[in-house]
């Protein structure tokens, strides 16, 4: 359990604090990141939810996210570690870049450890104000 602790300690603080090529190191190379299902003609105006086998595939959706969003804040809650399994509650603000509207994402991650690496990425979160920021058309002065 100290070993997954310790590594959903490194993955989170290299997150947060925008290294990037830091958090690929610590995923297995054929990684599973499921970030959400997606809903057609609901939740699929999101274009990086879906599941990614990979870091090629991980590193896509963190561009495309890059692209289109941009997090204002990241707070990091509670973490529980069963054996290989972390469960980590994270708050986000994030602002869709092309309405400029701002969204909050209150997230289950859970993370599965094998080795030195995570093996598994999963997230959990209501997606409706993404839905909203994404729809929201610009405001003209």
């Amino acid at each position: 359990m100290k070993a997954t602790y310790e590594l959903t300690i490194k993955w989170f603080d290299a997150l947060i604090n925008g290294r990037i090529e830091e958090l690929y190191t610590y995923m297995d190379d054929n990684i599973l990141w499921e970030n959400c299902n997606v809903v057609e003609g609901y939740n699929d105006v999101i274009p990086w939810l879906g599941t990614y086998h990979g870091i090629y595939e991980v590193k896509k959706t963190f561009e495309i996210y890059g692209e289109l969003s941009a997090t204002e804040n990241f707070a990091l809650g509670e973490i529980s570690v069963d054996g290989n399994v972390a469960l980590v509650h994270g708050y986000e603000t994030n602002r869709v870049i092309e309405t400029d509207t701002i969204y909050h994402a209150d997230v289950i991650y859970r993370l599965k450890r094998d080795g030195e690496k995570f093996t598994e990425w999963k997230a959990y979160w209501d997606t409706a104000e993404a839905i909203a920021a994404f729809n929201k058309k610009k405001q003209t002065m």
